[in-house]
Protein backbone atom coordinates (compact mmCIF):
# COMPACT_ATOMS: atom_id res chain seq x y z
CA UNK A 1 0.00 0.00 0.00
CA UNK A 2 1.45 3.35 -1.04
CA UNK A 3 1.94 6.27 1.35
CA UNK A 4 -0.85 8.23 -0.36
CA UNK A 5 -3.29 5.34 0.02
CA UNK A 6 -2.38 4.93 3.70
CA UNK A 7 -2.95 8.65 4.28
CA UNK A 8 -6.36 8.52 2.62
CA UNK A 9 -7.31 5.43 4.62
CA UNK A 10 -6.28 7.20 7.82
CA UNK A 11 -8.53 10.17 7.01
CA UNK A 12 -11.50 7.88 6.39
CA UNK A 13 -10.82 6.03 9.65
CA UNK A 14 -10.53 9.32 11.53
CA UNK A 15 -13.90 10.49 10.23
CA UNK A 16 -15.57 7.22 11.27
CA UNK A 17 -14.16 7.65 14.79
CA UNK A 18 -15.32 11.26 14.76
CA UNK A 19 -18.89 10.14 14.06
CA UNK A 20 -18.99 7.18 16.45
CA UNK A 21 -17.10 8.60 19.43
CA UNK A 22 -17.71 12.31 19.28
CA UNK A 23 -19.90 14.24 16.88
CA UNK A 24 -23.18 12.34 17.19
CA UNK A 25 -23.00 12.08 20.98
CA UNK A 26 -22.33 15.70 21.96
CA UNK A 27 -24.72 18.62 22.00
CA UNK A 28 -27.33 20.27 24.24
CA UNK A 29 -28.30 16.73 25.31
CA UNK A 30 -25.26 14.57 26.01
CA UNK A 31 -25.90 11.06 24.71
CA UNK A 32 -24.19 7.99 26.14
CA UNK A 33 -24.13 4.42 24.90
CA UNK A 34 -26.25 3.41 27.89
CA UNK A 35 -28.95 6.06 27.28
CA UNK A 36 -28.98 5.17 23.60
CA UNK A 37 -29.86 1.57 24.46
CA UNK A 38 -32.45 2.27 27.16
CA UNK A 39 -34.12 5.64 26.42
CA UNK A 40 -36.54 5.81 23.47
CA UNK A 41 -36.46 9.62 23.34
CA UNK A 42 -32.66 9.65 23.25
CA UNK A 43 -32.72 6.98 20.57
CA UNK A 44 -35.09 9.12 18.47
CA UNK A 45 -32.89 12.22 18.93
CA UNK A 46 -29.80 10.23 17.96
CA UNK A 47 -31.07 8.53 14.81
CA UNK A 48 -33.44 11.25 13.55
CA UNK A 49 -31.55 14.41 14.47
CA UNK A 50 -27.93 13.82 15.44
CA UNK A 51 -26.89 11.30 12.78
CA UNK A 52 -28.61 13.19 9.91
CA UNK A 53 -27.02 16.44 11.13
CA UNK A 54 -23.52 14.96 11.17
CA UNK A 55 -24.00 13.47 7.70
CA UNK A 56 -25.40 16.76 6.40
CA UNK A 57 -22.37 18.57 7.80
CA UNK A 58 -19.99 16.07 6.20
CA UNK A 59 -21.55 16.39 2.75
CA UNK A 60 -21.73 20.19 3.11
CA UNK A 61 -17.99 20.20 3.80
CA UNK A 62 -17.39 18.05 0.72
CA UNK A 63 -19.36 20.42 -1.53
CA UNK A 64 -17.76 23.63 -0.26
CA UNK A 65 -14.18 22.35 -0.07
CA UNK A 66 -14.10 20.58 -3.46
CA UNK A 67 -15.72 23.63 -5.06
CA UNK A 68 -13.06 25.85 -3.50
CA UNK A 69 -10.27 23.57 -4.74
CA UNK A 70 -11.52 23.60 -8.33
CA UNK A 71 -12.08 27.37 -8.34
CA UNK A 72 -8.59 28.00 -6.95
CA UNK A 73 -7.16 25.76 -9.66
CA UNK A 74 -9.10 27.39 -12.50
CA UNK A 75 -8.52 30.96 -11.33
CA UNK A 76 -4.97 30.16 -10.16
CA UNK A 77 -5.76 32.39 -7.18
CA UNK A 78 -5.28 31.08 -3.60
CA UNK A 79 -7.90 33.47 -2.18
CA UNK A 80 -10.83 32.40 -4.38
CA UNK A 81 -13.73 30.45 -2.88
CA UNK A 82 -17.26 29.61 -4.07
CA UNK A 83 -18.66 32.65 -2.25
CA UNK A 84 -16.33 35.08 -4.04
CA UNK A 85 -18.55 35.10 -7.13
CA UNK A 86 -21.63 36.48 -5.39
CA UNK A 87 -23.41 33.16 -4.84
CA UNK A 88 -23.74 33.58 -1.07
CA UNK A 89 -24.99 37.19 -1.12
CA UNK A 90 -27.43 36.39 -3.95
CA UNK A 91 -28.87 33.43 -2.03
CA UNK A 92 -29.11 35.56 1.10
CA UNK A 93 -30.99 38.27 -0.79
CA UNK A 94 -33.41 35.66 -2.13
CA UNK A 95 -34.12 34.24 1.33
CA UNK A 96 -34.66 37.71 2.83
CA UNK A 97 -37.05 38.63 0.00
CA UNK A 98 -39.07 35.43 0.57
CA UNK A 99 -39.32 36.34 4.25
CA UNK A 100 -40.34 39.92 3.44
CA UNK A 101 -43.13 39.01 1.03
CA UNK A 102 -44.36 36.28 3.36
CA UNK A 103 -44.20 33.08 1.31
CA UNK A 104 -42.34 30.92 3.85
CA UNK A 105 -45.14 28.33 4.02
CA UNK A 106 -44.80 27.35 0.36
CA UNK A 107 -42.76 24.29 -0.65
CA UNK A 108 -41.97 22.29 -3.79
CA UNK A 109 -40.52 18.76 -3.64
CA UNK A 110 -37.49 18.97 -1.28
CA UNK A 111 -37.38 22.77 -1.37
CA UNK A 112 -39.05 25.37 0.84
CA UNK A 113 -39.96 28.79 -0.53
CA UNK A 114 -36.85 30.34 1.02
CA UNK A 115 -34.65 27.73 -0.65
CA UNK A 116 -36.39 28.24 -4.00
CA UNK A 117 -35.84 32.01 -3.81
CA UNK A 118 -32.21 31.47 -2.78
CA UNK A 119 -31.57 29.17 -5.77
CA UNK A 120 -33.33 31.51 -8.22
CA UNK A 121 -31.33 34.53 -7.07
CA UNK A 122 -28.10 32.51 -7.18
CA UNK A 123 -28.86 31.32 -10.71
CA UNK A 124 -29.50 34.94 -11.71
CA UNK A 125 -26.12 35.89 -10.21
CA UNK A 126 -24.42 33.03 -12.08
CA UNK A 127 -26.01 34.15 -15.35
CA UNK A 128 -24.92 37.77 -14.79
CA UNK A 129 -21.33 36.80 -13.98
CA UNK A 130 -21.14 34.62 -17.07
CA UNK A 131 -22.79 37.25 -19.28
CA UNK A 132 -20.37 39.95 -18.08
CA UNK A 133 -17.25 37.78 -18.33
CA UNK A 134 -17.96 35.94 -21.60
CA UNK A 135 -15.99 37.52 -24.41
CA UNK A 136 -16.57 36.19 -27.89
CA UNK A 137 -18.15 33.10 -26.35
CA UNK A 138 -15.21 32.41 -24.01
CA UNK A 139 -15.33 33.07 -20.30
CA UNK A 140 -12.59 35.32 -18.90
CA UNK A 141 -12.00 34.14 -15.33
CA UNK A 142 -10.42 37.40 -14.10
CA UNK A 143 -13.44 39.34 -15.35
CA UNK A 144 -15.72 36.75 -13.71
CA UNK A 145 -13.96 37.32 -10.39
CA UNK A 146 -14.40 41.09 -10.60
CA UNK A 147 -18.02 40.69 -11.68
CA UNK A 148 -18.68 38.37 -8.74
CA UNK A 149 -17.19 40.83 -6.26
CA UNK A 150 -19.30 43.64 -7.75
CA UNK A 151 -22.48 41.56 -7.50
CA UNK A 152 -21.61 40.77 -3.90
CA UNK A 153 -21.80 44.48 -3.13
CA UNK A 154 -25.01 44.88 -5.15
CA UNK A 155 -26.86 42.08 -3.33
CA UNK A 156 -25.51 43.29 0.01
CA UNK A 157 -27.04 46.69 -0.70
CA UNK A 158 -30.34 45.01 -1.60
CA UNK A 159 -30.24 43.12 1.71
CA UNK A 160 -29.71 46.38 3.62
CA UNK A 161 -32.72 47.91 1.88
CA UNK A 162 -34.87 44.92 2.84
CA UNK A 163 -33.56 45.16 6.39
CA UNK A 164 -34.65 48.78 6.73
CA UNK A 165 -38.10 47.92 5.32
CA UNK A 166 -38.61 44.85 7.52
CA UNK A 167 -40.15 44.29 10.91
CA UNK A 168 -37.94 43.11 13.80
CA UNK A 169 -39.44 39.62 13.46
CA UNK A 170 -38.59 39.44 9.73
CA UNK A 171 -35.05 40.67 10.35
CA UNK A 172 -34.57 38.14 13.17
CA UNK A 173 -35.74 35.27 10.94
CA UNK A 174 -33.30 36.34 8.24
CA UNK A 175 -30.31 36.83 10.54
CA UNK A 176 -30.94 33.43 12.13
CA UNK A 177 -30.61 31.90 8.65
CA UNK A 178 -27.60 33.92 7.46
CA UNK A 179 -25.27 32.68 10.21
CA UNK A 180 -25.59 29.13 8.89
CA UNK A 181 -27.14 26.06 10.47
CA UNK A 182 -27.11 22.30 9.96
CA UNK A 183 -30.34 21.69 11.85
CA UNK A 184 -32.31 18.92 10.16
CA UNK A 185 -34.77 16.17 10.97
CA UNK A 186 -34.81 12.94 9.00
CA UNK A 187 -32.74 12.07 5.96
CA UNK A 188 -34.35 13.90 3.01
CA UNK A 189 -31.82 16.79 3.13
CA UNK A 190 -28.98 14.29 3.58
CA UNK A 191 -30.01 12.44 0.41
CA UNK A 192 -30.00 15.69 -1.58
CA UNK A 193 -26.51 16.57 -0.35
CA UNK A 194 -25.23 13.04 -0.91
CA UNK A 195 -26.33 13.19 -4.56
CA UNK A 196 -24.79 16.65 -5.00
CA UNK A 197 -21.51 15.41 -3.49
CA UNK A 198 -21.41 12.35 -5.75
CA UNK A 199 -22.03 14.45 -8.87
CA UNK A 200 -19.43 17.05 -7.88
CA UNK A 201 -16.69 14.57 -7.01
CA UNK A 202 -17.49 12.31 -9.97
CA UNK A 203 -17.30 15.08 -12.57
CA UNK A 204 -14.04 16.51 -11.30
CA UNK A 205 -12.38 13.13 -10.83
CA UNK A 206 -13.11 12.59 -14.54
CA UNK A 207 -11.64 16.04 -15.28
CA UNK A 208 -8.66 15.60 -12.92
CA UNK A 209 -6.09 15.45 -15.74
CA UNK A 210 -7.41 18.72 -17.17
CA UNK A 211 -7.25 20.32 -13.71
CA UNK A 212 -3.62 19.19 -13.34
CA UNK A 213 -2.80 21.03 -16.56
CA UNK A 214 -4.84 24.09 -15.56
CA UNK A 215 -2.85 24.31 -12.33
CA UNK A 216 0.29 24.88 -14.41
CA UNK A 217 -1.21 27.36 -16.87
CA UNK A 218 -4.08 27.74 -19.27
CA UNK A 219 -1.62 27.84 -22.16
CA UNK A 220 -0.17 24.46 -21.19
CA UNK A 221 -3.67 23.02 -21.00
CA UNK A 222 -4.43 24.34 -24.50
CA UNK A 223 -1.21 22.91 -25.89
CA UNK A 224 -2.11 19.47 -24.51
CA UNK A 225 -5.45 19.47 -26.30
CA UNK A 226 -7.69 20.44 -23.38
CA UNK A 227 -10.95 22.10 -24.41
CA UNK A 228 -10.36 25.07 -22.14
CA UNK A 229 -13.56 26.94 -22.97
CA UNK A 230 -15.72 23.87 -22.34
CA UNK A 231 -13.98 22.94 -19.07
CA UNK A 232 -14.31 26.47 -17.68
CA UNK A 233 -17.99 26.64 -18.58
CA UNK A 234 -18.85 23.20 -17.14
CA UNK A 235 -16.89 23.86 -13.93
CA UNK A 236 -18.31 27.33 -13.38
CA UNK A 237 -21.94 26.36 -13.96
CA UNK A 238 -21.81 23.05 -12.07
CA UNK A 239 -20.07 24.46 -8.99
CA UNK A 240 -22.29 27.54 -8.92
CA UNK A 241 -25.48 25.46 -9.08
CA UNK A 242 -24.36 22.90 -6.50
CA UNK A 243 -23.15 25.57 -4.06
CA UNK A 244 -26.38 27.54 -4.61
CA UNK A 245 -28.47 24.54 -3.60
CA UNK A 246 -26.18 23.85 -0.64
CA UNK A 247 -26.40 27.43 0.63
CA UNK A 248 -30.18 27.45 0.23
CA UNK A 249 -30.40 24.58 2.75
CA UNK A 250 -27.71 25.48 5.30
CA UNK A 251 -27.17 29.21 4.89
CA UNK A 252 -23.73 30.57 4.03
CA UNK A 253 -20.91 28.74 5.84
CA UNK A 254 -17.85 30.76 4.89
CA UNK A 255 -14.13 29.92 4.70
CA UNK A 256 -14.49 26.13 4.24
CA UNK A 257 -13.86 26.44 0.50
CA UNK A 258 -10.94 28.79 1.17
CA UNK A 259 -9.11 26.94 3.94
CA UNK A 260 -9.48 23.23 3.23
CA UNK A 261 -7.81 23.11 -0.23
CA UNK A 262 -4.71 24.79 1.21
CA UNK A 263 -4.61 22.39 4.16
CA UNK A 264 -4.92 19.43 1.77
CA UNK A 265 -2.17 20.73 -0.51
CA UNK A 266 0.15 21.51 2.40
CA UNK A 267 0.77 17.82 3.15
CA UNK A 268 2.22 16.88 -0.21
CA UNK A 269 2.06 17.73 -3.90
CA UNK A 270 -0.81 15.48 -4.97
CA UNK A 271 -2.38 15.25 -8.39
CA UNK A 272 -6.01 16.35 -8.55
CA UNK A 273 -7.40 12.81 -8.69
CA UNK A 274 -6.09 12.24 -5.15
CA UNK A 275 -6.32 15.86 -4.04
CA UNK A 276 -10.07 16.00 -4.70
CA UNK A 277 -10.71 13.00 -2.42
CA UNK A 278 -8.41 14.28 0.33
CA UNK A 279 -9.96 17.75 0.17
CA UNK A 280 -13.46 16.25 0.31
CA UNK A 281 -12.70 14.20 3.43
CA UNK A 282 -10.89 17.07 5.19
CA UNK A 283 -13.75 19.43 4.33
CA UNK A 284 -16.30 17.02 5.74
CA UNK A 285 -14.31 16.54 8.94
CA UNK A 286 -13.83 20.29 9.40
CA UNK A 287 -17.53 21.11 9.11
CA UNK A 288 -18.58 18.21 11.36
CA UNK A 289 -16.04 19.29 13.98
CA UNK A 290 -17.06 22.97 13.76
CA UNK A 291 -20.72 22.00 14.15
CA UNK A 292 -19.92 19.86 17.19
CA UNK A 293 -18.17 22.85 18.76
CA UNK A 294 -21.12 25.11 17.93
CA UNK A 295 -23.52 22.71 19.71
CA UNK A 296 -21.46 22.25 22.87
CA UNK A 297 -19.42 25.34 23.69
CA UNK A 298 -22.36 27.23 25.25
CA UNK A 299 -24.86 24.35 25.63
CA UNK A 300 -27.84 24.26 25.86
CA UNK A 301 -27.62 27.30 23.57
CA UNK A 302 -26.01 26.96 20.14
CA UNK A 303 -23.55 29.24 18.36
CA UNK A 304 -24.25 29.29 14.60
CA UNK A 305 -21.66 27.29 12.68
CA UNK A 306 -21.01 30.25 10.38
CA UNK A 307 -19.61 32.17 13.35
CA UNK A 308 -17.37 29.26 14.38
CA UNK A 309 -15.97 28.94 10.84
CA UNK A 310 -15.36 32.69 10.65
CA UNK A 311 -13.43 32.65 13.93
CA UNK A 312 -11.09 30.03 12.45
CA UNK A 313 -11.19 31.36 8.90
CA UNK A 314 -10.23 35.00 9.34
CA UNK A 315 -6.87 34.30 11.04
CA UNK A 316 -6.15 31.66 8.39
CA UNK A 317 -6.87 34.14 5.61
CA UNK A 318 -4.65 36.78 7.22
CA UNK A 319 -1.87 34.21 7.50
CA UNK A 320 -2.36 33.23 3.88
CA UNK A 321 -2.16 36.84 2.72
CA UNK A 322 0.95 37.61 4.76
CA UNK A 323 2.81 34.37 4.12
CA UNK A 324 3.04 34.84 0.35
CA UNK A 325 3.15 31.05 0.04
CA UNK A 326 1.78 29.09 -2.90
CA UNK A 327 0.64 25.80 -1.36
Amino acid sequence: MSLKTKFLAFLIFFFILLIILFATFVGPTLITFKSLRTDKIIKYIYFNMRVPRVLLGFFTGIILSVSGLVFQTLFRNPLVSPFTLGISSAASAGVFLSIKIGVLGFSLLFFTSGQIFAILFSVFSIFMVYFISAKRGEMDLNTALLAGISLNFLFSAFILILHFLSTPEESFTYFKWIFGSLETSGYSDVIVFLLLSIVLIGVFIVLSRELDLFSVSEEIALSKGVEVRKIKFISFVLISLVVSISVSFTGPIAFVGLMVPHIAKAFKKFKHQELILITAILGGIMVVLADAISRTIVAPAEIPIGIIMTIFGVPFMIYLINSGKNF
